[in-house]
């Protein structure tokens, strides 16, 4: 399969009766602006004013708002072979793009890597400087350690401990825009879901100016805890601001 993944793109799902605030927020959140639409106004690329994009939306029929991440390469077959000998399942399959399930259903897409390469900078909104640069997978603590295998052997990337117990990240190399970080939960049952995570400064300091903004545009405060606060947006969509380096584009573990 080499060589490996070439890009990283985190996409927004969100269904229809919510879709229109949702990406409205994360536009003007990410300093993004929007792509002509596809598939019959289903999917849109938001758009940075410099870089290769590295963020989509999708218009979803029903369910939760959600996110799940595209792995960009050059051989989809072969990268889909090699999915599902580790324990993945291919849910749809079309030229150019293969939509599977990891073994404890997370959704990812395998995609043709079409020559993307230059990571966005960090976006500007009033007083806070971030960037949205993490997607975290959510993994039931009884599935984590074979799910955190699974991503591992599937990407080449190694696995790293975070600052706190709960959490591992996966480093793809500097010229990934969005990366993987993997958190151990207390839920019920084996079914991993995911959330997306902004790098808005290196202290809580910054962190709550971001939420101010953040709050302005019409999402929610959640919790606050010792590295990151968590938001909900305008589709009840769980993301946190973190406290992170958004400006030098480091992605530091949490």
């Amino acid at each position: 399969m080499a060589p490996g993944i070439r890009w990283v793109t985190g996409f927004l799902d969100t269904p229809a009766a919510r879709s229109a605030a949702a990406e409205a927020f994360w536009f003007a959140a990410t300093g993004t602006h929007p792509s002509t639409r596809r598939g019959d106004g289903v999917f849109v690329t938001l758009l940075p004013p410099t870089g290769d994009a590295c963020w989509r939306a999708q218009v979803t029929r029903s369910g939760p708002a959600g996110v799940h991440v595209d792995l960009h390469v050059e051989d989809v077959p072969a990268w889909s072979a090699a999915a599902t000998r580790h324990g993945a399942t291919v849910v749809h399959r079309e030229p150019g793009l293969d939509v599977l399930r990891s073994p404890h259903g997370m959704p990812f897409c395998l995609v043709e890597w079409e020559g993307e390469r230059e990571t966005p900078p960090p976006v500007r909104l009033g007083a806070s400087l971030a960037r949205l640069d993490q997607v975290c997978l959510d993994i039931p603590a009884g599935v984590y350690d074979a799910e955190v295998a699974f991503w591992s052997v599937l990407t080449g990337w190694s696995v790293r401990q975070g600052v706190l117990p709960e959490f591992s990240w996966m480093p793809g190399g500097d010229g990934q825009p969005v990366r993987l970080l993997l958190q151990r939960t207390e839920k019920s049952g084996d079914q991993v879901s995911a959330h997306v995570d902004l790098a808005a400064g290196p202290t809580m300091d910054d962190v709550a100016v971001a939420v101010q903004e953040h709050l302005r545009l019409g999402a929610t405060a959640g919790p606050r805890l010792d590295h990151w606060q968590v938001m909900t947006d305008p589709a009840g969509r769980t993301y946190c601001l973190t406290m992170r380096e958004p400006a030098s584009g480091r992605l530091l573990s949490r």
